[in-house]
């Protein structure tokens, strides 16, 4: 870097360096990660060589962030109402397809919308994108209604309500309108988890069939949730993922929607939607994560068909076929496995995989290692398949090595 710095400001010219969205998880800059890429240190060398120092720009939620330097700091507010309310007048359909006199009517409806918003520019956007989809069944003051008694919620918690408590509730708004369990919001879940520009949509197209995945971006996106570029990336705003990940921290129930998509496996023991959430967040492995509360209610789920824990045991400990149990005990037996394997984050074993995650494998490994009894099962399961084959391939001779080991 500092070479860089040198050849740059040896030109003799104005210099800007623009460091966007420095949003360093530390608090004390001099240990941030984003400290060495600042030339602060060239400072004195640049001087002594004649060299101008350049203007830096740093733009950053954490104020903390700036305290270190002796700069002009620029708090961004939300629009002006005059601002707020041209947006209304450019975007809003029932306003737009209004005759004089009726748009003369709404301004003053649309001020209030803004106001209630503290014209916050994505809140009013995704008002907006509210209002436009359910023009023939709710109106502005309607709208605001039933905004005021959702972010109740987050008026008995604080003071004020500020940028993150108004998305939270447009985020709710939205759910209500789009639906709980469609694809869309669970894709909002997944990605509240994944970096913030440039997801590509692909990811998704293992969870849900192409046109349905395209479909759920695109519906995401009216909805001013985010945006999908050109080339197929996601690009979330940082606020919104951040209100929609602590939603999601906040339920056990959404989290296990979010590893549910985790442990789909693309083939060839690879868990791209997991890799990806590890990669750009420290909360699923993390200690304050839900994972283990989850893998125990699923572990107990399984108990409940000796033959799907048997499966799982399979994998998780030795890395066998396990879906070659079909074959040996009937597809009935196998079928009543799969329908309880398929509720749990162990469903790859339905897709013929032959392993999990390390995560789960670590997981299944302790528990039977804490429980003999269900070594127990399995070399039970093992026993009646050996006797049903008669060959000596590799799948056999593995059998015969895994049953050995739980009987020592």
């Amino acid at each position: 870097m500092a070479n860089f710095y040198n050849s740059l400001l040896s030109l003799g010219k104005k210099t800007i360096l623009i460091f966007d969205n420095a949003d360093d998880k530390y608090g004390n800059f001099n240990d941030s990660k984003l400290a060495k890429y600042f030339p602060m240190s060239l400072a004195k060398h640049h001087l002594q060589q004649g060299y101008k120092d350049p203007y830096i720009i740093v733009t950053t939620r954490k104020e903390l962030f700036l305290h270190r330097f002796d700069s002009t700091r620029i708090q961004m507010q939300p629009f002006a109402t005059r601002k707020a309310l041209q947006l209304c007048k450019t975007s809003l359909k029932s306003y737009k397809n209004a005759t004089m006199r009726e748009q003369e009517r709404l301004i003053p409806e649309m001020k209030r919308l803004c106001s209630c918003l503290r014209n916050y520019p994505l809140a009013v956007q995704q008002a907006i994108a509210y209002l436009n989809e359910m023009m023939e069944k709710v109106d502005i003051d309607d709208f605001i209604e039933k905004y005021k008694k959702n972010v109740k919620v987050y008026e008995d918690k604080e003071s004020q309500v500020g940028y993150s408590y108004t998305l939270a509730t447009m985020f709710g708004l939205n759910v209500g309108l789009i639906g709980k369990a469609d694809s869309a919001i669970e894709m909002m879940y997944i990605l509240s988890f994944c970096k913030a520009e440039g997801t590509g949509i692909g990811l998704f197209y293992m969870l849900y069939e192409k046109a349905i995945a395209n479909e759920a971006a695109a519906k995401l996106e009216n909805f001013n949730l985010l945006a999908v570029s050109d080339a197929k990336k996601i690009f979330v705003h940082r606020v919104v993922q951040k209100v929609v990940r602590d939603l999601v921290l906040g339920s056990i129930e959404l989290i296990e929607v979010v590893l549910m998509a985790a442990f789909v496996d693309e083939g060839c023991g690879k868990f791209p939607i997991l890799e990806t959430l590890k990669e750009n967040n420290q909360h699923i492995d993390s200690p304050n994560c839900e994972l283990n509360k989850i893998f125990l209610q699923h572990w107990e789920l399984i108990q409940t068909n000796k033959l799907a824990a048997s499966a799982v045991m399979m994998i998780g400990l030795c890395r066998l076929e396990a879906f070659r149990w079909k074959a040996v005990f009937g597809k009935k037996n196998w079928e009543d496995a799969c329908s309880v394997l398929e509720r749990t984050c162990f469903h790859a074993i339905t897709q013929n995989y032959d392993c999990f995650p390390k995560e789960v494998e670590n997981f299944v490994k302790k528990l039977t290692e804490q429980d003999a009894n269900k070594g127990l099962i399995l070399c039970s399961f093992i026993s009646i398949a050996l006797e049903s084959l008669d060959d000596e391939s590799k799948w056999t001779k593995d059998l015969k090595r895994v049953r050995k080991k739980f009987q020592a």
